[in-house]
């Protein structure tokens, strides 16, 4: 039972992806702006925007991955990792509102933890 639910917190991020192509198809490369439904052929959207949506999305599955192992160059409390989610799934739904306000958490709870974080351990070499 202990092993299926690390394999759930483990494999959650790549269980939003679908959705992520769902609300925002410009992740497929596909501007479905102003066609019928029968289309065939869709416009590429703005390069901008391909580069912003990639950006963001990923940015915030690697966020969310980090909030359910706990773990970015250091431990997180419970209370970090629960700010951290927020933040991800704010830059996973795809506006612009939602993008700025979950980079500004992504990123300060990424600084916060990098400047907290100790310095890595060496290892030994053989």
């Amino acid at each position: 039972m202990k092993t299926g639910f690390l394999s759930l917190k483990l494999a959650l991020a790549g269980f939003i992806v679908p959705f992520m192509f769902i609300y925002n198809p410009t992740m497929l490369m596909i501007d479905p702006t102003g066609l019928a439904v029968t289309a065939k052929d869709f416009p590429l959207p703005p390069i901008v925007d391909i580069i912003t949506v990639v950006v963001t999305s990923v940015t915030g599955v690697i966020a969310l991955s980090s909030a359910l192992e706990g773990y970015f160059r250091g431990s997180m409390n419970t209370v970090t990792r629960v700010i951290l989610a927020i933040g991800a799934l704010l830059l996973i739904y795809p506006e612009i509102t939602t993008g700025i306000a979950g980079g500004i958490i992504v990123l300060g709870i990424a600084a916060f933890n990098i400047k907290t974080a100790g310095k890595p351990t060496p290892t030994l070499t053989v």
